[in-house]
């Protein structure tokens, strides 16, 4: 019966199992928060190479595939492909064994890196934990999480919001830029309903939390008028690209100077 039981644990069945539980399921970025890891033994012994979380995400490529259909007539076809990435992991890499019904807990703690995209609309990030079993097929264990913005990026929104300016889409979006830690960037466009209304169509900006500061580079999409205006948009010179920076101790203190410096800037490269 020990025989049968471990060849079955072997393929999974009956096999020892993992389950995380978070202290919430939502966090900001740059926060820690805590969880605990539960081994449940199967019906058999297992050993235990090591337990792995992971923080990971997901991002979207398309790729244009091209083809001659029957009658010789050239096809078009866009395919999508999603690859998962690992934005940050912790690994407990001493070795256990795990009897049978026997069930173990690990405590651990996270912190949320500054690169983790916000979730917003389908954006999504989730904590993974593996269990690497010797032998046998690994467990793993999938929680998904809310990701709020890093507290200085939480005050430029609210300030946009203050201006009228409202989110109407955000994208993630690969790159190949070398010197990132990932290779997207999560990029948010604002329409504006007050303050540079019937001027600029949309605000493009991506959020760089570097040298406990944020960086802005924002790429304004002027509405233009009349012919020049027709023409620079089939042009793409319609578009504008200003990068805005500010240091920890300007949203420490801020008594209003962070808008002030993003109105002026937007209006200096409107009024181009």
């Amino acid at each position: 019966m020990s025989f049968f039981k471990r060849a079955m644990a072997t393929m999974g069945i009956g096999s020892a199992k993992i389950d995380t539980v978070l202290e919430g399921n939502s966090f900001r970025v740059g926060e820690e928060f805590n969880g605990k890891i539960y081994v449940k033994g199967g019906n058999v012994d297992q050993y235990i190479n090591k337990i792995t979380v992971k923080l990971m995400t997901y991002y979207l490529t398309e790729e244009i595939k091209r083809s001659v259909d029957d009658d010789n007539n050239e096809k078009e076809e866009i395919i999508t492909e999603r690859h998962n990435i690992i934005i940050d992991q912790i690994e407990f890499v001493e070795s256990f064994t795990i009897e049978a019904k026997q069930t173990v807990d690990f405590d651990f703690s996270f912190k949320i890196p500054e690169i983790t995209p916000i979730t917003l609309e389908r954006q999504a990030v989730w904590i993974e934990t593996d269990l690497d079993i010797s032998a046998g097929i690994d467990s793993s264990d999938r929680d998904y999480i809310e990701i709020l913005p890093h507290p200085y990026v939480q005050h430029i929104f609210d300030i946009l919001s203050d201006l009228g300016f409202q989110v109407i889409e955000c994208e993630q979006k690969y790159t190949a830029f070398d010197g990132r830690a990932l290779p997207i960037v999560q990029e948010f466009k604002f329409r504006p309903t007050s303050f540079l209304h019937g001027e600029v169509d949309d605000l493009e900006i991506i959020f760089n939390l570097c040298n406990h500061g944020l960086e802005m580079y924002v790429e304004i999409d002027r509405k233009l008028r009349g012919i020049k205006g027709f023409f620079l948009e089939c042009l793409d010179l319609d578009e504008s690209v200003i990068r805005i920076r500010f240091d920890g101790e300007s949203f420490e203190n801020d008594n209003g100077e962070i808008q002030e410096e993003i109105c002026n800037r937007l209006i200096q490269k409107v009024q181009v």
